[in-house]
């Protein structure tokens, strides 16, 4: 069986953890030049498509490392163009095969 772990990108002002540093990016809301950033509530990150799923997070505690679930943001449409992106294609997938017969 295999555990499904993140590392700890977490909002140091929400303590919200995120999968990768774009959703981080995303969650945060209002101009630098202004001094008004803030985290979005978690209405206005569902809004922009984001989702969260439980995940084992990876937090180091006086060098150790410990396991522990939170709920984690993510991006559906994102996670879903990344496996297209892996995925092999069906014709190369058989030219591979037909190669391996020669």
């Amino acid at each position: 069986m295999s555990i499904k772990s993140v590392g700890k990108i977490q909002c140091s002002g929400c303590k919200r953890f995120f999968v990768r540093d774009s959703i981080f990016d995303m969650h945060r809301a209002g101009k630098f030049k202004t001094g008004k950033r803030r985290c979005m509530t978690d209405e206005e990150m569902g809004s922009l498509g984001l989702s969260t799923e439980k995940r084992l997070v990876r937090i180091w505690i006086e060098g150790e490392m410990h396991l522990e679930e939170y709920d984690v943001w993510y991006s559906p449409v994102a996670r879903e163009r990344t496996r297209q992106a892996f995925r092999p294609l069906q014709g190369d997938e058989e030219e591979v095969k037909s190669e391996q017969a020669i």
